[in-house]
């Protein structure tokens, strides 16, 4: 006997659970970005070694409070820079995890598609990215939405495989 199709899910749940995913993916553009003369941009290569640097001689002024030194004792002793490559996704993957898991609490979708179920959280947010890249019109947000998706915009199953591969703590 085929499984029968569940109604839709009511567009007023699918658009409120879309804002809510935009709250948790518009983390992409905060946590990747750093300020700059010119306003908020991508980060460049370097930079935040460059950060540090400038931390760190600031925290060696006599005028520096015990607190800043702190800080900067954190940083002082960096570990050498294994190579080049590609950096991590871990953190975007752990972003779009949030969201899923957001749309998951907040509107009480399941957060992969059960048979037959109209929308999930993986398709909300996959939904989302798809907007999210579409919405980068300033040259410093489409730079960064290729680095945050080189090959695009990540679909339902793209998704899906970010929210099978999280950790347990999540």
């Amino acid at each position: 006997m085929p499984t029968p199709r569940s109604k839709p899910t009511d567009p007023e749940i699918t658009k409120a659970a879309i804002a809510t995913a935009w709250q948790h993916l518009y983390r992409l553009c905060i946590d990747v970005a750093s300020w700059n003369l010119q306003g908020i941009g991508p980060t460049l290569p370097g930079s935040r070694d460059r950060h540090v640097d400038a931390l760190i001689k600031t925290a060696l002024l006599p005028s520096a409070d015990n607190y800043l030194r702190r800080i900067a004792r954190r940083y002082m002793h960096r570990p050498e820079k294994t190579g080049p490559g590609r950096p991590s996704n871990a953190r975007r993957d752990q972003i779009i995890v949030d969201a899923i898991a957001a749309v998951r609490d907040a509107h009480g979708l399941h957060p992969t598609r059960m048979v037959g179920e109209a929308e999930c959280g993986c398709s909300i947010v996959a939904t989302a990215i798809e907007q999210f890249i579409a919405g980068c019109h300033s040259p410093q947000l489409r730079e960064l939405s290729r680095k945050l998706f080189p090959e695009g915009p990540l679909d339902e199953d793209g998704v899906k495989a970010i929210w099978k591969n999280r950790t347990k703590a999540n």
